[in-house]
């Protein structure tokens, strides 16, 4: 009897770790995103007062330090007020569609109203079908993201849904810049849903050429991972067509590859 106890233990433990070896990339994946980080909080001693005089010495870093934080925050929300005109003077080009007085014509890639990137990517172990739409005016846009992946070789799907609002900057008729908050939804074999902060960059290389980069960073209850995409953009007014490179990174679980695609926008 306890032979035969002991073997069933034995069959149990082999067929877990049988499970635990079939698990796909997807499944890792997953539990290593939901998985909350285990960093703790180091408790600060409470160290004593030195018991010196220093208020002297206060008043004269304050007295010092004072003009450069002023200076700091002045230069902070010019640059942030030339970008933001920048982007507004783009909307209103395509809007009325005719340049601003004295004003000189750049891409047609930055600042849309409307746009659409389709991409389809391929990794060593995964693929995916990407789609996502923007449209704002100006400074401010919404966006919302879908992509499913799919693992070669083993019936088993991930979907990710992204959504947020964007801050957009747009600086020389070269170069736009943008920040933004909303939620990052990661489905497989649950859903898990967290806040996502969102930045990235849109720079022109050439007459024609750009490099897109669009990042997401999620830590959270829920979830924690890094999403980033750079991608090199081809094309002109209404089209381009796109090459770009995926990375979806969970505490060392990592999904990437290369997609090819196209972005429409108006």
């Amino acid at each position: 009897m306890t032979h035969t106890i002991l073997r069933l233990i034995g069959l149990s433990l082999l067929w877990m770790a049988a499970s635990s070896a079939m698990a796909g990339k997807l499944d890792k994946f997953e539990e290593s995103a939901t998985t909350r980080s285990s960093g703790g909080h180091s408790s600060s001693g409470s160290g004593s007062d030195s018991g010196g005089d220093s208020g002297l010495g206060d008043d004269l870093a304050y007295a010092l330090l004072r003009p450069v934080a002023r200076f700091m925050v002045e230069a902070t929300i010019a640059v942030l007020a030339y970008g933001q005109e920048g982007s507004q003077q783009k909307s209103d080009e395509r809007w009325d569609g005719q340049l601003p007085e004295g004003g000189e014509p750049s891409s047609a890639f930055a600042v849309p109203l409307l746009r659409a990137d389709i991409n389809s990517g391929s990794g060593t172990d995964v693929y995916w079908n990407d789609l996502r739409l923007e449209g704002g005016y100006g400074s401010a846009s919404v966006f919302y993201r879908n992509s499913l992946y799919g693992e070669y070789g083993a019936d088993d799907h991930m979907r990710i849904q992204q959504k947020g609002i964007l801050y957009r900057l747009f600086y020389g008729g070269r170069l736009e810049l943008h920040l933004g908050l909303g939620s990052y939804r990661l489905s497989g074999n649950a859903e898990h849903n967290d806040i996502a902060l969102y930045s990235g960059l849109n720079l022109q290389l050439g007459n024609k050429l750009w490099i897109d980069v669009h990042r997401a960073s999620v830590t959270g209850w829920n979830l924690n991972l890094g999403d980033t995409e750079v991608a090199f953009v081809y094309g002109e007014q209404l089209l381009f067509g796109r090459l770009g490179y995926r990375r979806l990174n969970a505490d060392g679980i990592v999904l990437d590859g290369l997609s090819l695609g196209l972005t429409l926008l108006y």
